[in-house]
């Protein structure tokens, strides 16, 4: 009946990009605040 991927790959794959998308947020933070 589950056909998807298992929730905790799911969940991994996620944290994984939050991780990716904060590191890109702090990166424009630093360009802002030094422009």
């Amino acid at each position: 009946m589950d056909s998807g991927p298992s929730p905790e790959i799911f969940m991994s794959y996620k944290m994984r990009i939050n991780i990716q998308l904060q590191g890109v947020a702090s990166g424009y933070e630093e360009v802002r605040l030094q422009s």
